[in-house]
């Protein structure tokens, strides 16, 4: 059993299946710090469950206890009264606990920064590996950096949607990284569209901004047909009919001629269709279609009439 442990002891120091990442953050004093912790679903071929996590601020290894010791952050097995007594009195009712060991979610959140909390956190995982009895010990830490002054109050806006129903905003943590996500259903006229986001202290001073064009992909819109001349045509005559499409994206479109509701077998389709040496037969309804890769569009019908001379 010894043999064995130990040697499950080296296949973590290898490759260790819980990590924090990442393993150094930067954050301001009177803001919050997001640590980011996770523990893989499987090592190698076994299932790992966490069963508990304690959290330390400096920890270090203990060589009487055999496992790590600090200043208490979090313990998930004690519960929340007990937590008041244990916890370091320096972050009392400043640390939560965010994560979910059933989704492998170990991570913690310190809140209203201190110079005094910059150092080391750690986090020491308890688990139970495959189908084995014992339970294995995991360890990972970060280091985190208190730097100036408190947080000033910004103000974070978005510009170029006004004309559109925004849905509910939500804030996300992802990668120790806040970010404030809105949706909207974008219309083919939002295409080209320039959105600004800035970023901007309470006096409206600019701190930072950045842009991003739309694309929004959509079939052709606004198609007609103009005939050149306009009216009724002599036999022998020539006769430009021409397919006129407004926007479209992607631009590049494919078209289709059609004529008293056939579609034309030409050797090549584009935007003009010539009608040399007009006869009877040619008189009737055309339109045209025109295609991307995101639908089409036909045009209203037009009536070519030929004139017998």
């Amino acid at each position: 059993m010894l043999q064995h442990a130990i040697f499950s002891h080296i296949l973590w120091i290898l490759k260790n299946p819980m990590s924090i990442n990442p393993n150094f953050l930067i954050a301001r004093k009177g803001s919050c710090v997001f640590i980011p912790c996770q523990i893989d679903e499987a090592h190698y071929s076994d299932k790992i469950k966490a069963t508990t996590v304690v959290w330390y601020f400096e920890p270090h290894w203990d060589n009487i206890s055999y496992d790590f010791t600090g200043h208490l952050l979090f313990d998930s097995s004690k519960s929340s009264e007990d937590h008041m007594a244990l916890t370091s009195p320096n972050f009392w009712g400043r640390v939560r606990f965010v994560g979910d060991l059933s989704r492998s979610d170990c991570s913690l959140m310190i809140t209203q920064l201190q110079a005094s909390d910059s150092g080391k956190y750690g986090a020491r995982v308890a688990a139970s590996v495959g189908n084995h009895t014992w339970r294995q010990m995991l360890f990972d830490q970060a280091t985190v950096d208190i730097q100036g002054k408190s947080w000033e109050e910004l103000t974070l806006t978005l510009r170029g949607l006004e004309k559109h129903h925004l849905f509910p905003r939500n804030s996300t943590i992802e990668g120790g990284m806040l970010q404030i996500n809105v949706s909207f259903v974008p219309t083919w006229e939002d295409d080209q569209k320039i959105l600004t986001c800035l970023l901007s202290s309470k006096d409206g001073t600019q701190r930072s901004s950045s842009t991003l064009e739309l694309d929004v992909k959509f079939a052709p819109k606004e198609v007609k047909i103009q005939q050149k001349p306009a009216g009724p045509i002599h036999e022998g005559s020539h006769v430009k009919l021409s397919c006129q499409v407004g926007p479209a994206n992607p631009q590049k479109v494919n078209y289709t001629w059609y004529h008293n509701g056939d579609p034309l077998r030409l050797d090549h389709a584009d935007e003009m269709l010539i009608i040399s040496g007009a006869v009877l037969e040619h008189s009737g309804s055309y339109w045209c279609e025109v295609s991307n890769d995101w639908g089409s569009k036909r045009s209203p019908k037009i009536v070519l009439h030929v004139i017998c001379e």
